[in-house]
């Protein structure tokens, strides 16, 4: 029995998350060792496992777009850049005067939730949509943008939909 296998080429990104290449086997001349938008240091390794981040699957497929993960797809740790936004989005959070420091800690678990793709994601997300009413609006606005990044697709919709 025939088994189309997916193979994947190595990707590059920063430890803030901006992808350097997706293509870093077929195409080696587009990495650099700093990011042209943060000077951040670039890695093409998790570097809990040292496993190589997946880059562009190498099938060809209409409409293909690459996403940077958030967890190495190895060992399941969080990537660097994911750390980093979700420590800016609970010191955000902790700006947030008018909350009790039980809201807090339950937003801060969502936010969790939210990059994740499982069930609690949705709860988490309507959970958070509710505090998001307690926010001060320039609060919310660079939190949206932190969630709309690390949020599965289906919990961005129903959070900002």
């Amino acid at each position: 029995m025939y088994q189309n296998k997916k193979t994947y080429d190595i990707a590059v990104v920063c430890l803030n998350g901006h992808l350097i290449t997706n293509t870093l086997t077929s195409a080696p001349h587009e990495a650099t060792r700093f990011c042209s938008d943060c000077g951040e240091r670039n890695i093409a390794k998790c570097e809990h496992c040292g496993e190589p981040i997946r880059g562009a699957t190498r099938v060809y497929m209409e409409g293909y777009t690459y996403q940077t993960p958030s967890f190495c797809h190895s060992c399941g740790h969080e990537f660097p850049w994911l750390t980093r936004k979700l420590e800016q989005a609970d010191r955000l959070v902790d700006l947030i005067e008018n909350l009790t420091e039980e809201e807090r800690s339950v937003y801060k678990s969502d936010i969790r939730e939210l990059i994740k793709d499982t069930p609690k994601a949705t709860v988490a997300g309507i959970s958070i949509k509710k505090l998001l009413i307690k926010t001060p609006q320039n609060i919310k606005d660079s939190l949206k943008d932190i969630l709309v990044n690390v949020a599965s697709e289906a919990v961005n919709k129903m959070m900002l939909g």
